[in-house]
């Protein structure tokens, strides 16, 4: 976090092609040669394409409807990366790189700094982006059986992670395997929470199959969440609610102060990022099981997500910290970034 917030963020603008690109390799190169249970790197790397994105739209301002689909073209490239590599979880990442991007776009568009008229840019770029979800349910689903493809794909990577002789384990796989067992996830977290109190440890469950809540499949991380809430109570869910909460509209709040083009962009990139990843983690941990966790930023388990998270917040603290004195304009066709030579 240290190092990003020290970092001149208008690299992203001076240098968009080779940042985007890189980042392109790097994640393509993730996906092939890393092992399969330790690939999970590939999705911390996608959740750094909003930013990325950020120098393609400052650089095509201006441009017209030609500008705004080359960024509509950039962003489908990291959202079927998503698609591609098997590790992902199916939907989860699209969806977020989309809707990143889209929020990205449409502050532009509102902006005018494209010199579109704004409904129809608007209605072009949400039709893309439903085309380009709807392919990515077609591509890693098939036959319309979404929601039982993502999870049989999901619990298997489970079994896998956690051994094939665990007791859990065996069970979680007779699950996926029977025609029925798609509820087994939602099931369990059912039942944590029925047990759960508003403060304090949740009450016994010796009648669901005599399996203490200790012995959650990936309680340190998929589902940290619930698992807190039943050790803990919903004070849990309430305090973290009311902290991202505070910190999201803190960060917007300073988003709108934001006098440069470059600053605004990346500030939206960092804070759509953040709140996908928190409200799709949320959801999955109260049993809405239509997109797979990423993780809950900050406090889910795994030095992959930690680092990637704490390098945004970095860079977004750096745009805060040095946004203004950054010259760019909106206006006018090829408007230069005046970097900052002095760091205070």
């Amino acid at each position: 976090m240290f190092v990003a917030y020290f970092l001149d963020f208008t690299i992203i603008g001076k240098y968009p092609r080779i940042v985007f690109f890189a980042l392109c390799a790097i994640t393509l190169a993730s996906g092939l040669f890393t092992e399969e249970i330790q690939a999970t790197s590939t999705i911390y790397l996608l959740l750094l394409f909003p930013t990325a994105f950020v120098g393609f739209v400052y650089k095509m301002r201006n441009e017209g409807y030609s500008g705004l689909i080359l960024c509509g073209a950039a962003f489908i490239i990291p959202a079927y990366l998503a698609v591609l590599d098997p590790i992902v979880p199916s939907l989860t990442v699209p969806f977020l790189i989309c809707t990143a991007c889209l929020m990205i776009l449409t502050a532009a568009v509102e902006k005018d700094w494209f010199n579109v008229r704004k409904l129809f840019a608007i209605l072009i770029m949400y039709i893309s982006a439903a085309v380009v979800l709807s392919t990515s349910f077609i591509m890693t689903m098939g036959e319309g059986k979404v929601l039982k493809r993502m999870q049989e794909h999901y619990f298997s990577y489970l079994f896998t992670a956690f051994g094939r002789n665990s007791t859990r384990g065996r069970e979680m796989l007779n699950s996926v395997l029977d025609p029925t067992g798609v509820e087994y996830i939602r099931t369990t977290i059912q039942q944590f929470l029925s047990h759960s109190r508003f403060i304090g440890e949740g009450l016994p469950m010796s009648d669901y199959g005599g399996y203490p809540a200790s012995q959650l499949l990936a309680a340190n991380t998929d589902f940290l969440l619930t698992y807190m809430i039943y050790r803990l109570g919903w004070i849990v869910l309430i305090g973290i609610i009311a902290i991202f909460t505070a910190f999201i509209i803190r960060a917007v709040l300073l988003c709108k102060k934001q006098k440069g083009v470059l600053g605004l962009l990346v500030s939206i990139a960092i804070i759509s990022t953040f709140a996908v990843q928190l409200m799709s983690y949320i959801a999955f941990n109260l049993g809405f099981l239509l997109f797979s966790p990423v993780s809950l930023p900050l406090i889910s388990h795994g030095g992959r997500a930690l680092v990637t998270n704490m390098f945004l917040i970095g860079f977004l603290l750096s745009v805060f910290r040095t946004g203004n004195l950054v010259t760019d304009k909106a206006g006018g066709i090829g408007g230069k970034i005046k970097p900052l030579n002095i760091i205070r």
